[in-house]
């Protein structure tokens, strides 16, 4: 090799840098620093690290992606399976709930209505709400019959002395239910 003279301020110079330079390659992060710096500056005499780094990279950012991409569907088909699971099983309750009530006598109309009352009061079960639901909407009395005899002009609400005075005299068991009956029936259902 031939010989160049330099002069000793630009030789110490050069040394410097090289020792400098011998430094940063033994940091891997300064020596990537030092790669990227070459690399905007000067690329064509950019290495090949810079250039597999970056494909390394992208390559590790394209899969994260991909697999973030996947666990977020993997969540929301989870969430939808659940959503749609507890649907069905709330379909499932207010099934059995309503052939309950069904079973209890309650027609189309009467679940109907029912339901309006469960609706406004916010109760999903038919059993839960059917006693509160009578209570403030009774059944209709039953139609008790008085007997074979039609006295208009009786009085139609007798009291317990007329009665039981009646029962005495006439002896006849049926009239005497017939009028106590429904006044019984009243008193046990709180009316």
């Amino acid at each position: 090799m031939a010989k160049i003279e330099v002069d000793e301020n630009e030789y110490a110079e050069l040394t410097r840098v090289a020792n400098v330079a011998k430094l940063i390659g033994g940091n891997p992060q300064a020596r990537e620093m030092l790669q990227n710096a070459v690399a905007i500056v000067a690329p064509d005499q950019a290495g090949p690290e810079i250039r597999i780094r970056k494909e390394v990279t992208e390559k590790v950012s394209g899969i994260e992606k991909k697999l973030d991409d996947w666990m977020a569907a993997q969540a929301t088909e989870r969430e939808e399976r659940q959503a749609e699971d507890a649907r069905r099983a709330l379909e499932n309750r207010w099934s059995e709930s309503r052939s309950k009530a069904r079973q209890a006598g309650y027609t189309e109309e009467g679940l109907a209505e029912l339901e309006t009352f469960m609706e406004k009061n916010g109760v999903a079960d038919h059993e839960l709400a059917i006693p509160a639901f009578e209570r403030l909407h009774p059944p209709p009395e039953p139609v008790v019959s008085g007997g074979s005899r039609w006295n208009f002009f009786s009085d139609a609400t007798p009291t317990g002395d007329t009665v039981l005075k009646s029962y005495m005299d006439s002896g006849n068991d049926e009239a005497f239910l017939a009028s106590v009956l429904p006044e019984a029936l009243k008193d046990v259902r709180g009316r």
